[in-house]
């Protein structure tokens, strides 16, 4: 320790006495011990410093120099209250226990790779995949330090009573355990405080660990942090590694050891899987079946073409019986709607023309083709223009006559000149008697009216 410079000096010394007799919270001004002037601290609030867990990668998967089946990486840092406080130390002991757990174990990669992120080399990727999720404590950078950025190596220390190193990074190249800081001496990882290693900066953050596993990470941490970057401001803080998962009881993959709330709560799907989807789309149950041509879930009905609900291997009728009762038929276009009128009948009822050409009618004979059955034929004039026209008359017998001269139906007069009603041939006047009573005479045209004065006379007075 020669070589340190003064406040790193110190910063070493604080946490060794920390280590062997700190509680894990202490009071300001109450880390140092006797002989040391009590210094008085500036006002923080602890609840401003918490541990952060960052997840790098999910179930990596397997790698060309690795198998990370399961196992995910995830960075721990302090948060600090202000950009310019200083994480210097992660430590523990008897009276400060700090412990670092995993469910499972802790990825460490080799050949390359170390306690610290100093073995970590993204050059070598292309090669070593695995490098880049090595699990390693460090404070405040990911590599080796840059003395460009004015970084100091991260150191480490161990009780020999106590050696966590080997613990976390076994020499066989196995994967790592759960480690404690908890005996007389104890343990711890640092950074001089002359380097800008541990300043929480524009993130106020510090990291402290990248930690690849394939359990779940529990415990807690104490640190040693100088206030404002100042180490006469020094305090020391115990802080739970949080535990992330479900914290509602009524979820599936509740989680009762979680401390931390991550929005990962899921519910049972309807096929009983904790955060399953269900049954995928496609599938009818939860065993993968699909429906089949029928409709039955996990049939083995390939196809039923017109969805009557028989199996088209076992249907009668892969289509449909039309209303004359074949399959796939045209249905009722015929005549008589399955099928035409049979020859020599006039309808579907089996009936047949009658001697009128009515369709199932009765007359038996039309002997005249006159439209009227025989039997129903009246004999008579069929002639309007006859004087004995018969309206109802549906058979000419042949009876029509026509008026004679004086108007009789069928009379023998020939002629009635003067049409006084009196057939010439008796009429004893064919015209008209004139006033004197002489046929067709010319009237009372003399000088007495019918005579002349009678000779001798001298007038017709006689």
């Amino acid at each position: 320790m020669s070589c340190l410079a003064k406040r790193g000096w110190m910063a070493l010394l604080l946490s060794i006495v920390f280590l062997q007799s700190a509680s894990s919270q202490s009071a300001p001004g109450s880390q140092l011990p006797d002989g040391f002037p009590s210094v008085a601290m500036p006002a923080f609030d602890p609840s401003d410093f918490s541990i952060d867990i960052d997840t790098v990668a999910s179930d990596i998967g397997i790698l060309s120099d690795a198998d990370l089946t399961g196992f995910s990486t995830y960075r721990l840092y302090v948060t600090t209250s202000t950009s310019s406080d200083e994480i210097s130390a992660v430590y523990g002991n008897v009276a400060s226990p700090s412990a670092v757990e995993t469910s499972g174990g802790f990825f460490q990669s080799t050949p390359i790779g170390t306690v610290t992120s100093a073995g970590v080399f993204p050059e070598v990727w292309p090669f070593y995949p695995s490098n880049q999720f090595d699990s390693y404590v460090t404070i405040g950078i990911d590599g080796p330090p840059s003395s460009a950025d004015n970084e100091g190596e991260v150191q480490t220390a161990e009780s020999s009573e106590n050696p966590w190193l080997v613990v976390f990074e076994p020499e066989d190249g196995s994967p790592g355990s759960s480690f404690y800081l908890n005996d007389l001496v104890g343990g711890m990882w640092f950074v001089l405080s002359n380097y800008s290693n541990g300043i929480g900066g524009a993130e106020n953050r510090v990291l402290i660990a990248q930690l690849t596993t394939d359990g779940t990470l529990s415990g807690n941490v104490h640190v040693q942090v100088f206030l404002g970057g100042d180490s006469d401001n020094t305090i020391n803080l115990n802080l739970p590694i949080p535990i992330y998962g479900c914290t509602d009881a009524t979820a599936c993959n509740f989680n009762a050891d979680a401390t931390d709330e991550d929005g990962s709560c899921l519910e049972l799907d309807e096929c009983g899987i904790c955060g399953g989807e269900g049954i995928a789309p496609g599938d009818c149950d939860c065993d993968g079946n699909q429906l089949d041509a029928l409709g039955i879930c996990g049939g083995d009905c390939a196809a039923d073409a017109d969805s009557d609900g028989i199996c088209d291997d076992v249907d009668d009728c892969v289509g449909a019986y039309d209303a004359c009762g074949i399959c796939n038929g045209p249905g009722d276009i015929y005549e008589c709607g399955c099928s035409n009128i049979p020859a020599g009948d006039c309808d579907c009822d089996g009936n047949q023309l009658d001697a009128l050409g009515v369709c199932g009618g009765n007359c038996a004979a039309d002997a005249d083709s006159d439209g009227i059955c025989d039997t129903d034929e009246v004999p008579g004039c069929t002639d309007a223009t006859a004087c004995n026209y018969n309206p109802d008359a549906t058979d000419e017998d042949g009876s029509c006559l026509t008026n004679d001269a004086l108007g009789v139906c069928g009379g023998s007069c020939a002629a009635d000149a003067d049409a006084d009603g009196i057939c010439d041939d008796v009429d004893d006047c064919v015209g008209d008697y004139d006033a004197c009573g002489i046929c067709n005479g010319p009237g009372d045209i003399y000088e007495c009216g019918c005579a002349d004065i009678p000779q001798g006379d001298c007038d017709c007075d006689g």
